[in-house]
């Protein structure tokens, strides 16, 4: 079955990268939540916590709890892995530098646009309003091209 891609599918794509960031740092904080109610709950160190062997349930939900987020980043994380050597991979094959660079560090470092304009060192306008467009098109023609 040959798949086709639209413009808009294949920023999509770029797009996921900075969602799963964001899904990543977000279960991270609330990882970091349940280690201190953990600790708190219980005057124990979470690494230290044995589930049924004595201890209250709220510490056992807080060691279940943090072991399913822990699993969910860590699937998290492998999905971004993939997802961003894939990107990576054609974004690298871009012959113009500068758009090689914006898409890199939004996409792939996930930088603001500010901080995007200021690294390559244009303004935040041109960055976002003309240098990105045609960065994403010379990208989508090569992620076209591949054929994925």
């Amino acid at each position: 079955m040959v798949r086709t891609f639209s413009k808009r599918n294949i920023n999509d794509k770029l797009r996921q990268v900075l969602s799963l960031n964001l899904q990543i740092s977000t279960k991270a904080e609330e990882l970091a939540r349940w280690r201190e109610i953990s600790e708190k709950t219980s005057g124990i160190i979470y690494s230290h916590a044995k589930s049924g062997r004595g201890r209250s349930s709220r510490v056992e939900d807080s060691v279940i709890k943090i072991d399913a987020i822990e699993r969910a980043i860590k699937t998290d994380v492998e999905n971004l892995m993939v997802l961003q050597n894939k990107i990576s991979g054609v974004i690298n094959k871009i012959n113009d530098p500068v758009s090689r660079s914006v898409l890199s560090l939004r996409y792939i470092s996930g930088m603001s646009w500010e901080r995007v304009a200021e690294m390559i060192d244009y303004s935040y306008t041109h960055t976002v309003h003309r240098l990105h467009p045609k960065a994403l098109d010379k990208f989508n023609d090569l992620y076209l091209a591949e054929g994925e």
